[in-house]
Protein backbone atom coordinates (compact mmCIF):
# COMPACT_ATOMS: atom_id res chain seq x y z
CA UNK A 1 0.00 0.00 0.00
CA UNK A 2 2.52 2.16 0.49
CA UNK A 3 4.43 1.77 -2.51
CA UNK A 4 1.12 2.44 -4.25
CA UNK A 5 0.94 5.87 -2.36
CA UNK A 6 4.35 6.49 -3.29
CA UNK A 7 3.74 5.82 -6.72
CA UNK A 8 0.80 8.29 -6.67
CA UNK A 9 2.44 11.09 -5.02
CA UNK A 10 5.50 10.77 -7.34
CA UNK A 11 3.02 10.91 -10.37
CA UNK A 12 1.27 14.06 -9.03
CA UNK A 13 4.77 15.45 -8.15
CA UNK A 14 5.73 14.91 -12.06
CA UNK A 15 2.69 16.27 -13.03
CA UNK A 16 2.66 19.43 -11.42
CA UNK A 17 6.69 20.52 -12.58
CA UNK A 18 5.04 19.92 -15.87
CA UNK A 19 2.67 22.41 -15.43
CA UNK A 20 4.81 24.53 -13.98
CA UNK A 21 7.14 23.92 -17.09
CA UNK A 22 4.72 24.76 -19.66
CA UNK A 23 3.37 28.10 -17.82
CA UNK A 24 6.81 29.37 -16.78
CA UNK A 25 9.25 27.79 -18.88
CA UNK A 26 8.63 29.96 -22.24
CA UNK A 27 9.09 32.86 -19.98
CA UNK A 28 12.46 31.31 -18.51
CA UNK A 29 13.32 30.60 -21.86
CA UNK A 30 13.19 33.89 -22.97
CA UNK A 31 14.85 35.50 -20.00
CA UNK A 32 17.76 32.95 -20.78
CA UNK A 33 17.92 34.21 -24.52
CA UNK A 34 18.01 37.36 -23.01
CA UNK A 35 20.76 36.91 -21.30
CA UNK A 36 22.85 35.35 -23.65
CA UNK A 37 22.02 37.74 -26.18
CA UNK A 38 23.05 40.47 -24.17
CA UNK A 39 25.97 39.06 -23.19
CA UNK A 40 26.49 38.46 -27.06
CA UNK A 41 25.69 42.26 -27.81
CA UNK A 42 28.51 43.41 -25.04
CA UNK A 43 31.34 41.08 -25.99
CA UNK A 44 30.31 42.22 -29.96
CA UNK A 45 30.44 45.92 -28.54
CA UNK A 46 33.80 45.20 -26.86
CA UNK A 47 35.44 43.94 -29.59
CA UNK A 48 34.30 46.46 -31.90
CA UNK A 49 35.14 49.45 -29.35
CA UNK A 50 38.71 47.79 -28.87
CA UNK A 51 39.37 47.42 -32.78
CA UNK A 52 37.76 50.93 -33.05
CA UNK A 53 40.59 52.52 -30.80
CA UNK A 54 43.11 50.14 -32.15
CA UNK A 55 42.66 51.86 -35.80
CA UNK A 56 42.32 55.24 -34.29
CA UNK A 57 45.19 55.05 -32.58
CA UNK A 58 47.28 54.22 -35.61
CA UNK A 59 45.31 56.89 -37.19
CA UNK A 60 46.69 58.81 -35.07
CA UNK A 61 50.23 58.03 -35.08
CA UNK A 62 50.14 58.64 -38.78
CA UNK A 63 48.52 61.69 -38.44
CA UNK A 64 51.56 62.68 -35.81
CA UNK A 65 54.49 61.28 -38.51
CA UNK A 66 52.82 63.68 -40.93
CA UNK A 67 53.15 66.66 -38.44
CA UNK A 68 57.14 65.70 -37.46
CA UNK A 69 57.86 65.76 -41.26
CA UNK A 70 56.86 68.79 -41.97
CA UNK A 71 53.65 68.08 -43.47
CA UNK A 72 51.05 70.58 -41.61
CA UNK A 73 48.45 70.33 -44.37
CA UNK A 74 47.93 66.67 -44.05
CA UNK A 75 48.66 66.65 -40.52
CA UNK A 76 45.82 69.33 -39.83
CA UNK A 77 43.54 67.12 -42.20
CA UNK A 78 43.88 64.03 -40.46
CA UNK A 79 43.83 65.21 -36.88
CA UNK A 80 40.51 66.94 -38.33
CA UNK A 81 39.28 64.05 -39.83
CA UNK A 82 39.82 62.00 -36.08
CA UNK A 83 38.66 64.58 -34.01
CA UNK A 84 35.16 64.64 -36.53
CA UNK A 85 35.04 60.74 -36.71
CA UNK A 86 37.02 59.67 -33.81
CA UNK A 87 35.84 58.39 -30.43
CA UNK A 88 35.92 60.87 -27.20
CA UNK A 89 39.04 59.64 -26.29
CA UNK A 90 40.86 61.06 -29.12
CA UNK A 91 39.01 64.83 -29.02
CA UNK A 92 41.06 66.45 -27.16
CA UNK A 93 44.43 65.02 -27.88
CA UNK A 94 43.63 66.00 -31.36
CA UNK A 95 42.51 69.43 -30.30
CA UNK A 96 46.19 69.57 -28.76
CA UNK A 97 47.68 68.51 -31.36
CA UNK A 98 45.67 70.41 -33.77
CA UNK A 99 47.08 73.31 -31.98
CA UNK A 100 50.91 72.06 -32.08
CA UNK A 101 50.38 72.74 -35.78
CA UNK A 102 49.18 75.80 -35.53
CA UNK A 103 52.54 76.91 -33.77
CA UNK A 104 54.52 75.31 -36.18
CA UNK A 105 52.55 77.09 -38.76
CA UNK A 106 53.63 80.52 -36.51
CA UNK A 107 49.95 81.34 -35.44
CA UNK A 108 50.81 81.24 -31.41
CA UNK A 109 47.73 83.12 -30.95
CA UNK A 110 46.14 80.94 -32.65
CA UNK A 111 47.23 77.69 -30.41
CA UNK A 112 46.71 79.48 -27.56
CA UNK A 113 43.31 79.47 -27.81
CA UNK A 114 42.54 75.95 -29.01
CA UNK A 115 45.35 75.29 -25.76
CA UNK A 116 42.26 76.48 -24.08
CA UNK A 117 39.72 74.90 -25.41
CA UNK A 118 41.52 71.44 -25.21
CA UNK A 119 41.97 72.29 -21.58
CA UNK A 120 38.00 72.98 -21.28
CA UNK A 121 36.61 70.38 -23.24
CA UNK A 122 38.08 67.78 -21.09
CA UNK A 123 37.71 66.13 -17.72
CA UNK A 124 41.12 64.56 -17.28
CA UNK A 125 42.76 66.74 -14.98
CA UNK A 126 46.37 65.93 -16.28
CA UNK A 127 45.26 66.58 -19.81
CA UNK A 128 43.49 69.75 -18.62
CA UNK A 129 47.02 71.00 -16.93
CA UNK A 130 49.41 69.64 -19.96
CA UNK A 131 47.27 72.22 -22.41
CA UNK A 132 47.12 74.29 -19.60
CA UNK A 133 50.83 74.84 -19.26
CA UNK A 134 51.80 74.55 -23.44
CA UNK A 135 49.36 77.36 -23.10
CA UNK A 136 51.44 79.27 -20.89
CA UNK A 137 54.98 78.29 -22.65
CA UNK A 138 53.46 80.14 -25.42
CA UNK A 139 52.13 83.23 -23.21
CA UNK A 140 55.82 83.52 -22.41
CA UNK A 141 57.00 84.24 -25.63
CA UNK A 142 54.33 86.47 -26.79
CA UNK A 143 53.04 88.63 -23.65
CA UNK A 144 54.46 90.28 -20.34
CA UNK A 145 55.50 88.97 -16.81
CA UNK A 146 52.17 88.89 -15.21
CA UNK A 147 50.05 87.02 -17.99
CA UNK A 148 53.01 84.55 -17.73
CA UNK A 149 51.85 84.34 -13.61
CA UNK A 150 48.29 84.76 -13.89
CA UNK A 151 48.72 81.51 -16.28
CA UNK A 152 50.26 79.44 -14.45
CA UNK A 153 48.93 80.12 -11.06
CA UNK A 154 46.03 77.51 -11.44
CA UNK A 155 48.88 75.02 -12.47
CA UNK A 156 50.87 75.72 -8.69
CA UNK A 157 48.08 74.31 -6.93
CA UNK A 158 48.48 71.52 -9.43
CA UNK A 159 49.89 67.89 -7.94
CA UNK A 160 53.16 66.01 -9.84
CA UNK A 161 55.23 67.36 -12.39
CA UNK A 162 53.25 70.15 -14.15
CA UNK A 163 53.57 71.80 -11.31
CA UNK A 164 57.40 72.08 -11.07
CA UNK A 165 57.27 72.75 -14.51
CA UNK A 166 54.68 75.42 -13.77
CA UNK A 167 57.49 76.79 -11.02
CA UNK A 168 60.49 76.52 -13.40
CA UNK A 169 58.45 78.63 -16.20
CA UNK A 170 57.47 81.35 -13.62
CA UNK A 171 61.18 81.57 -12.45
CA UNK A 172 62.26 81.95 -15.61
CA UNK A 173 59.83 84.43 -16.71
CA UNK A 174 60.65 86.08 -13.37
CA UNK A 175 64.63 86.11 -13.68
CA UNK A 176 63.94 88.04 -17.58
CA UNK A 177 61.66 90.57 -15.52
CA UNK A 178 64.25 91.60 -13.36
CA UNK A 179 63.05 89.71 -10.44
CA UNK A 180 65.81 88.26 -9.51
CA UNK A 181 65.21 87.88 -5.95
CA UNK A 182 62.00 86.08 -6.73
CA UNK A 183 63.34 83.87 -9.33
CA UNK A 184 66.55 82.87 -7.36
CA UNK A 185 63.85 82.03 -3.88
CA UNK A 186 61.57 79.58 -6.56
CA UNK A 187 65.02 77.89 -8.13
CA UNK A 188 66.37 77.07 -4.33
CA UNK A 189 62.71 75.36 -3.47
CA UNK A 190 62.60 73.50 -6.74
CA UNK A 191 66.13 72.40 -6.62
CA UNK A 192 65.28 70.77 -2.99
CA UNK A 193 61.87 69.55 -3.96
CA UNK A 194 62.08 65.99 -4.28
CA UNK A 195 58.62 65.46 -5.68
CA UNK A 196 59.66 67.47 -8.81
CA UNK A 197 61.61 65.45 -12.14
CA UNK A 198 65.14 65.11 -11.40
CA UNK A 199 65.95 67.53 -14.50
CA UNK A 200 63.57 70.19 -13.15
CA UNK A 201 65.71 69.69 -10.24
CA UNK A 202 69.07 70.01 -11.58
CA UNK A 203 68.11 72.85 -13.73
CA UNK A 204 66.92 74.94 -11.00
CA UNK A 205 70.00 74.11 -9.01
CA UNK A 206 72.29 75.53 -11.80
CA UNK A 207 70.30 78.34 -12.57
CA UNK A 208 70.26 79.34 -9.03
CA UNK A 209 74.31 79.38 -8.87
CA UNK A 210 75.28 79.81 -12.20
CA UNK A 211 72.71 82.74 -14.07
CA UNK A 212 71.77 84.05 -10.48
CA UNK A 213 74.67 83.92 -8.63
CA UNK A 214 75.04 83.18 -4.81
CA UNK A 215 72.52 85.03 -2.58
CA UNK A 216 73.85 88.68 -1.45
CA UNK A 217 75.65 88.49 1.86
CA UNK A 218 74.48 90.26 4.81
CA UNK A 219 77.02 92.95 5.56
CA UNK A 220 78.51 92.25 9.14
CA UNK A 221 77.72 94.30 11.62
CA UNK A 222 80.85 96.66 13.02
CA UNK A 223 83.19 95.53 15.36
CA UNK A 224 82.71 97.51 18.42
CA UNK A 225 85.99 99.76 19.00
CA UNK A 226 87.71 98.96 21.83
CA UNK A 227 88.93 100.67 24.54
CA UNK A 228 92.96 100.82 24.86
CA UNK A 229 93.57 99.35 28.26
CA UNK A 230 95.06 101.59 30.88
CA UNK A 231 98.82 101.53 30.72
CA UNK A 232 100.42 100.27 34.45
CA UNK A 233 102.10 103.02 36.35
CA UNK A 234 105.43 103.63 35.74
CA UNK A 235 107.72 102.34 38.43
CA UNK A 236 109.73 104.26 40.66
CA UNK A 237 113.00 105.21 40.02
CA UNK A 238 115.23 102.78 42.60
CA UNK A 239 117.01 105.49 45.01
Amino acid sequence: MTDAFEEVEEKLRDERYVTLLKAYGPWAAAGLVAILAGVGAYLAFDHHTTRSARDHSDEFAAAQALSARGDLAGAKAAFQAIADDGPSIYQTLTEMELASVKVAEGDLQGAIAAFDAAAESTKDPIVRDSARLRAAYLVADTQDFQAVEARVAPLLEAEGPIRAFAQELLAIEAWEAGDVERARTIFQALSLDLSAPEPVRSRAEGLAMAVLGPPPETPAAPAAASTPAPSAPAAAPAP
